[in-house]
């Protein structure tokens, strides 16, 4: 069970078709998937969450979690997830539900736990009944007022629940009607029959504590609770109050519990999550408190990201060739990137929920299909060129990162001085910085390689730090500082624009793999066609 738990995100190998396809029409229209076959990015969270699920196997009592997100923004995805996967482990219990579901119930929210119990798992609860008989059999004297006291002061439970306890170990005509009512899937019929008051919550604590104690499966008990907001949202406020008041007994009595098997995942929108903190802190503060250190917020989906923007696009793309057989090419990332941003009418650093994310990116595909086109590189014949840029793109992949400068830079010397530059020198001189002249013209290329926007700011002032300490001699050259545009960002822009003396030069992913071939290939056919797309470069430099 540790080795699934550990595991429990780990995407699946796609296998079925009608799962994937099923997937993939879910999320073309905005349902996420029932039984979703992979999760991305998130790793925080799904770490926090694993670590949960581990702790309260390893004995070390209830777990809770909040999971807050935008619209859209994958906790419902994750919900699936685990309800797919440990609903399919037999070595677990889970339930899942809404709270408009609580209806049923009177909106208590342990009453709901009971009943989804007692319907989804009815042989194993009815086994841990019998157990629980078994256990008091020999303190039953046929005094049923002793009896009855007996089994309330050695359980400390209510009358009433010891009432059904003894029709149940007694196999009256009403051990069926006590049954419904434990498992709070009764009516007033039965409560009728048998003569007694409607259990309460604390009944019903007790009754999940009985079931953990008895239960035939050695894994916990998992509680899964979607659109928390709707108490707010949907409910009365008599309805609403019967909710919190029994959400709030539960983790109260559950902290305690023992065993303490138990996991309570809680979703909330984060959108309402704002109304819930103040509406709580205002009319629940005690339910409040017990939360708001529980809460884990999803992050949004940001397409400047290249890891994130890279692990979406493959998945996707992987499910789509298998699903419809057509080939996306998933090699060519930077491409997909391009459209994605064209589909959004420019590039951003706006974040976005996945779901928007994940339809504009199936869109695309469908398109492309549609068509009957793939995600080619932008170059004529491209077949002629495929094997020079996939190993220029390994070349860069396998680079250790503080080698990449030099790299880039040993390809604009070779571009440049193809193009009639010659390569200059300065006794300032760094590995990060190119001295190029033309004519009467010098100029200073300032080479940044970066993980991050926060790495590319830092070369950019460093670019300004090493221009302010050249010597008086060198001043009047000009510094254009070149950076891959995927880190640029509207803050960094703006940044750069307070520096009119220093030229900046952004450029993406497939120049740069163009870059690389330039100076790999030997072949003049080819070098023409990269050319042609470096052209926008060596103009740049040039002017």
């Amino acid at each position: 069970m540790h080795n699934f738990l550990e595991s429990i995100f780990i995407n699946e190998d796609i296998s079925d078709k009608k799962t994937v396809i099923k997937e993939i029409n879910g999320m073309k229209n905005s349902q996420p998937p029932a039984k979703p076959t992979f999760i991305v990015n998130q790793k925080e969270i799904k770490q926090r969450i694993t670590q949960k699920l581990l702790d309260c196997m390893n004995g070390y009592g209830f777990q809770q979690i909040v999971l807050s997100a935008k619209f859209g923004g994958g906790k419902t995805h994750f919900l699936n997830w685990l309800e797919s996967r440990i609903g399919e482990n037999e070595s677990f219990y889970m339930v899942s539900f809404q709270v408009q579901e609580s209806s049923i119930v009177k909106y208590s929210f342990i009453k709901m736990i009971v009943s989804k119990l007692f319907q989804q798992y009815y042989v194993d609860f009815n086994s841990a009944l019998s157990d629980l008989v078994k256990d008091f059999s020999g303190d039953i004297s046929g005094d049923s007022d002793r009896d009855l006291g007996t089994l309330s002061t050695k359980y400390g439970i209510s009358n009433e629940l010891s009432k059904l306890l003894y029709e149940i170990q007694q196999e009256t005509k009403k051990k069926n009607a006590a049954i419904r009512i434990v498992g709070a899937s009764h009516g007033r019929t039965e409560i009728s029959k048998l003569g007694i008051k409607n259990l309460t919550d604390k009944d019903y604590i007790d009754i999940i504590q009985f079931f953990l104690k008895y239960r035939e499966k050695a894994g916990f008990l998992l509680i899964l609770l979607d659109e928390f907001e709707h108490a707010y949202l949907s409910l009365t406020p008599a309805a609403r109050r019967n909710f919190f008041t029994s959400y709030k007994a539960f983790i109260d009595k559950a902290v305690v519990f023992e065993p303490g098997d138990l996991v309570l995942l809680t979703a909330v929108t984060e959108q309402s999550e704002g109304l819930l903190k103040t509406k709580m802190e205002g009319e629940e503060f005690a339910l409040w408190t017990r939360i708001k250190h529980h809460v884990n917020t999803l992050s949004e989906f940001n397409p400047a990201k290249k890891e994130e923007f890279s692990e979406l696009f493959k998945e996707l793309a992987k499910r789509y060739n298998f699903a419809y057989n057509y080939t996306i090419n998933l090699d060519n990332e930077s491409e997909m990137r391009k459209r994605f941003f064209e589909r959004l009418g420019g590039e951003t650093t706006q974040a976005m929920s996945y779901r928007e994310a994940i339809q504009n990116m199936l869109l695309i595909m469908d398109d492309l299909r549609m068509n009957k086109q793939s995600l080619e590189f932008t170059l004529d014949n491209i077949t002629e060129f495929d094997e020079v840029i996939n190993n220029a793109k390994k070349q860069w992949e396998i680079a250790h990162h503080n080698a990449k400068p030099a790299l880039l830079k040993s390809a604009f010397e070779r571009l440049l001085i193809d193009f009639n530059f010659e390569k200059g020198s300065s006794k300032d001189e760094v590995g990060a910085t190119l001295y190029v002249t033309k004519g009467n013209s010098k100029k200073l290329l300032y080479i940044s390689v970066a993980s991050s926007t926060k790495s590319l700011t830092n070369n950019f002032n460093k670019c300004i730090k090493y221009k302010d300490a050249l010597s008086e001699s060198e001043e009047n050259l000009e510094t254009i500082f070149i950076y891959e545009k995927i880190w640029e960002t509207d803050t960094t822009i703006q940044m750069m624009n307070l520096n009119p003396d220093i030229h900046m030069l952004s450029i993406n992913e497939l120049e740069l793999y163009i870059l690389l071939s330039y100076k790999n290939t030997k072949e003049e056919n080819l070098k023409n066609k990269f050319v042609l797309e470096l052209e926008r470069l060596i103009k740049e430099i040039g002017d």
